[in-house]
């Protein structure tokens, strides 16, 4: 067996611009950084809120 074909790491908000992604899926992290607090809180945010309306 070979190495895994998409490894799976964490990254933190000021890695975001060195990854190899989709621009947005970078766009998609920026925002969710953002809400982080709310989000371990166990809050909800909306597409709007992810700014994807």
């Amino acid at each position: 067996m070979g190495p895994a074909e998409h490894p799976f790491a964490w990254f933190g908000a000021d890695r975001l611009a060195e990854l190899s992604i989709f621009e947005d899926t970078r766009a998609i992290a920026r925002a969710l950084f953002g809400c982080i607090d709310v989000l371990a809180d166990g809050g909800s945010i909306s597409a709007e809120t992810l700014g994807l309306e």
